[in-house]
Parts: structure tokens; sequence; C-alpha cells
């Protein structure tokens, strides 16, 4: 059964947001192009689907949402083991990709490129995502 939470000495040593901003020139999913906010996670970190669940609903666009590691049969098999019933960050665009890589990560398209954020953040933290995935320059 999935993990669904990161040990306390854990979270008390994860980086402050601003000191993971990166940025990339590509995205290493596909997405449709029109998209403007994507975030790659896999059903097996569940530690990290209640943190953008807090604020899922404070978004005024969900992110497209790519399941990596997992086909989609996998990841809902995955998903009900957590315990949830159904996708936990529904999205209008959600996509399952079998590639491994380090997740989660989240993207923010910019003029260059692309803003990205890779992990969770502390708790105190969490409601910066909105700003994030909404494109605010300040945090």
């Amino acid at each position: 059964m999935p993990t669904k939470s990161l040990p306390v000495q854990v979270t008390q040593h994860l980086k402050p947001y601003a000191s993971r901003l990166e940025h990339v020139t590509s995205l290493p999913v596909t997405v449709p192009r029109d998209t403007q906010n994507v975030l790659v996670i896999s059903a097996l970190t569940a530690y990290a689907i209640p943190q953008f669940q807090q604020v899922w609903s404070q978004l005024s666009s969900k992110p497209a949402v790519v399941w990596v590691g997992l086909t989609q049969a996998q990841t809902e098999q995955v998903w009900k083991q957590a315990g949830y019933s159904s996708d936990p960050l529904p999205s209008p665009v959600t996509l399952y990709e079998s590639i491994s890589m380090p997740v989660p990560i989240a993207y923010h398209r910019v003029n260059n490129g692309w803003e990205a954020v890779p992990g969770i953040l502390p708790p105190s933290q969490a409601h910066d995502w909105v700003a994030f995935f909404e494109g605010a320059t300040s945090r």
C-alpha cells in the first residue's frame, strides 16, 4: 500500500519553494501544445496527493496531470488501495505514461520554457502551489 504521508523528520527538511524553483526548456512528458500547467506524479507517491488535493479546488484552471510509472489500470488500482474511489486529482487533461522519473514535479509555462518545482512543499507553504500554477511572479 502506498505511503500517504511523509515522516515528520522528512517534512521538516523540505527545502523552501523559492530555493527549488528552476527553469527548463522542455518537458519530460508529452502534453497538448496549449497546456499552461503540468503536474507529473505517480500513484505510488501517495504522500504527495493530499498536498495537491488541498489546493486543487482553488485553482482556476486545473493543470494537466500526467501519471507516470504505471499503466492507467495499474494507477487506478493503486488509487483504490490508497482509499480513493476515483482519480484524486481530476483534470480536463489526464494522461498516463510508462516512463520512470523522479516525481512529483510541477511545471508552469513561461516565455522561454517552463518553471519547474520538484517535490512537494513544506506543509506551511502548500498554498504557494496556487500562486505557482497561476503564474504569480512574487512568491
